[in-house]
């Protein structure tokens, strides 16, 4: 009988999930960290200095999202106080009291003044 080749499932499960003390993964967390901090730390000085920071900020979180949970979780929320917003500029569009705006009249293109 052939003997076969086949990794055991401890073996599967080792490759998939490395340790955590392993130093590329640490290298690649400390990287990962580093350049999403400066993008997020860039974004906050753009909110008082000329610049995009409502785009700079969360860019700088999804970069740390590729590596940690906890900006992940802030990226969600973001996304969500976000979508919250477009909504309600889109319904509370229009007069003071809250009304939606009327149509204007169309124009009857006949050249009247």
């Amino acid at each position: 009988m052939e003997a076969t080749n086949k990794p055991d499932a401890t073996e599967i499960v080792r490759t998939a999930n490395p340790p955590a003390n392993d130093p590329l993964k640490l290298i690649r967390q400390l990287v990962v960290f580093v350049l999403g901090m400066s993008v997020v730390i860039v974004g906050i000085a753009m909110i008082v200095l000329p610049g995009p920071a409502t785009i700079v900020i969360p860019a700088g979180l999804a970069i740390l999202a590729t590596e940690f949970v906890w900006a992940k979780r802030w990226l969600n929320y973001l996304k969500r106080r976000a979508q919250q917003a477009m909504e309600w500029t889109t319904n509370s569009v229009g007069t003071s009291t809250g009304q939606k705006p009327t149509e204007a009249p169309q124009e009857s293109g006949k050249g009247e003044p």
